[in-house]
């Protein structure tokens, strides 16, 4: 249950936003979508296996620590998406 709520929920989550992100692109040419697909390739996989070895460290840590080390860690890529479609509009 604990790698469902902190490893693979989180990533659903990033995928999600990144696909809205990527929808939001205006028709002409603009590079945003492009850039949220090149980062999600790096920023997903690297942030689910960080929590993943956040839920499996030793000695464990209580639940409201791993939630809130979780929440801002999986924020950190929609919101780097975010500061770009703002930037390039």
């Amino acid at each position: 249950m604990k790698f469902l709520g902190f490893v693979l929920l989180p990533a659903v989550v990033q995928l999600l936003l990144a696909a809205a992100l990527i929808s939001l692109r205006k028709p002409g040419g603009e590079f945003v979508g492009l850039g949220v697909m090149l980062l999600g390739l790096v920023a997903i996989p690297a942030t689910t296996l960080i929590n993943w070895v956040r839920t499996r460290a030793q000695p464990p840590q209580s639940a409201l620590e791993v939630v809130a080390k979780t929440f801002f860690t999986t924020l950190v890529f929609p919101i780097l998406g975010l500061v770009l479609y703002v930037v390039a509009s």
